[in-house]
């Protein structure tokens, strides 16, 4: 059975980080979010702007404010 040393952990975990494995890691996981970030936005923009144009897009968001009680269609489709 192999021992497990306080000081061999550390080691394990601080070397990578020294060598910029980690950090690469890191600014990489930051730049996929990001990007996820960016496509997910222009996807909601482009959806929203294709319901505005389409009659049956506006008449369920009237349905949908005139169930709730929230509000109107336009402050549902309103550009933020």
């Amino acid at each position: 059975m192999a021992s497990f040393s306080r000081a061999a952990g550390g080691a394990k975990i601080a070397d990578p980080w020294r060598n910029g494995a980690i950090g690469l890691k890191a600014i990489s996981f930051a730049l996929i979010g990001v990007v996820n970030t960016a496509v997910d936005y222009s996807v909601f923009l482009l959806a929203r702007a294709v319901v505005k144009r389409i009659p049956a897009g506006v008449a369920l968001f009237t349905a949908l404010s005139d169930r709730c009680a929230c509000s109107s269609p336009d402050t549902l489709l309103q550009p933020i």
